[in-house]
């Protein structure tokens, strides 16, 4: 199911998919965020989210240590995490990045599934759901927590799709992550027109 934003095919669902966040709940919810990029003074929806989240909702973004398409390094980031994290309550956790480089299909996150097993969150969120850099942690994922994740990919990223990354697509990715959320009703979300084409057209949604 893809949604709101906008909403693909997959089985309806809307903001309400997310009651387990509303602030009514005497039970904290962990709510991991996990992204290959990510810096704190950007305006992503994350950012948004961390600032405006309920109080029983505890929120941990997990990302790489790859800082290159900022011009920065640990050291320079390292103040701002610490006052994104004192500011909205979120904390950030840096993992070692498997490729530099600002090439985002090729930023593997190491340790990622070994950090939720640790966290334990309630909900997992994937930003850039069929990133490569996702593909064998959502396999294990998705089997035994609340998995969500967002698309942008366009059409023009497929025209010079390598021969690695058709058979990600066609071999791994569509028959069992997407087979798996579909079956689970898990929403997948999108930001324009064309994301939600290529959910149907090239991800294999229903």
């Amino acid at each position: 199911m893809a949604t709101g934003m906008q909403q693909n095919a997959w089985p309806r669902t809307s903001i309400n998919t997310f009651t387990p966040l509303r602030p009514q709940m005497a039970k904290e919810v962990l709510f991991v965020h996990i992204a290959y990029h990510f810096h704190p003074e950007m305006g992503y929806d994350v950012n948004y989210m961390a600032r405006y989240k309920p109080d029983n909702c505890r929120m941990v973004v997990v990302t790489g240590d790859n800082l290159s398409l900022w011009k920065t390094d640990a050291e320079g980031i390292r103040p701002l995490d610490e006052r994104f994290t004192a500011e909205t309550g979120t904390e950030i956790i840096r993992l070692p990045s498997f490729k530099t480089g600002n090439n985002k299909a090729g930023v593997m996150l190491r340790g990622l599934n070994r950090t939720l097993n640790r966290l334990n969150p309630d909900i997992v969120f994937y930003h850039g759901l069929e990133s490569v850099s996702f593909g064998q942690s959502l396999f294990f994922q998705t089997r035994k927590r609340y998995v969500s994740g967002d698309t942008h990919t366009l059409f023009s990223q497929f025209r010079d799709l390598s021969l690695p990354g058709r058979l990600y697509l066609y071999g791994f990715f569509r028959p069992f992550i997407v087979k798996r959320m579909v079956k689970r009703g898990r929403p997948v979300f999108y930001t324009a027109l064309e994301n939600k084409r290529v959910l149907t057209e090239m991800f294999g949604n229903p």
